[in-house]
């Protein structure tokens, strides 16, 4: 029996790999003073850690200036990259599970400022019950999953994981967690090698999560 379905957020909810990976080419591009393309980000920048753990990894010192200079630019940016609120088929998702008397969460691995500045800015704060964000250190999904569940008192199988990446499969199989794959942002997340193919349900679209999660609900 389900009582909380979690939430990615970039890949996910939000289309913004574009808007993050621009920020950062022009923070670490001026703290440098070197042009990075945005074509070259992912050479760059390995996404793991939050933005301001991204940042202490790409430079050497001005962590703290760089990170409010990368805020500036994400807050500054947003509204070209983002919509006034969040889909309105997610959106529908969420009183779904409402609905069926489930917590609606969301555990991403960003950092709080910029996840605190996009829900502002979307008017989506009302949307989620909790809130779990990443570490400057890197991937800890699966920490922050049973961290969640202590901290409800959810066994394993009462939540499940909406997520975007091959890693997000391996946190939650590690945690021992259903996980379910969107690919409507990230198409890249179904490669996934033999082991792991089992682990997880693929969403091409967003109509496809909601009939998934329907019958997640219905199985209470």
């Amino acid at each position: 029996m389900k009582k909380a379905v979690v939430f990615d957020f970039d890949g996910t909810l939000v289309d913004s790999f574009d808007l993050i990976n621009r920020c950062l080419c022009e923070t670490v591009g001026h703290f440098k003073n070197i042009i990075i393309p945005l074509e070259k980000a992912k050479e760059y920048f390995k996404f793991g850690p939050t933005e301001e753990g991204i940042l202490q990894k790409s430079l050497t010192s001005n962590h703290k200036e760089a990170y409010i200079y990368f805020l500036n630019l994400y807050n500054s940016y947003h509204n070209e990259y983002f919509p006034k609120t969040l889909d309105q088929e997610l959106i529908n998702i969420f009183s779904l599970i409402h609905e069926n008397g489930c917590k609606v969460i969301l555990l991403t691995g960003r950092g709080k400022e910029t996840l605190s500045i996009s829900l502002a800015k979307l008017d989506a704060f009302k949307y989620f019950d909790g809130f779990y964000t990443g570490s400057t250190l890197g991937e800890v999904k699966c920490e922050l999953l049973n961290e969640l569940m202590e901290e409800y008192g959810f066994s394993n199988d009462e939540i499940a994981y909406v997520g975007d990446s091959y890693r997000d499969t391996l946190s939650c199989k590690k945690a021992k967690v259903d996980c379910i794959t969107v690919t409507y942002f990230n198409k890249e997340c179904v490669k996934k090698p033999d082991d792991i193919k089992q682990s997880f349900t693929i969403a091409n679209s967003i109509s496809e999560l909601k009939n998934i999660i329907s019958e997640v609900l219905k199985k209470q």
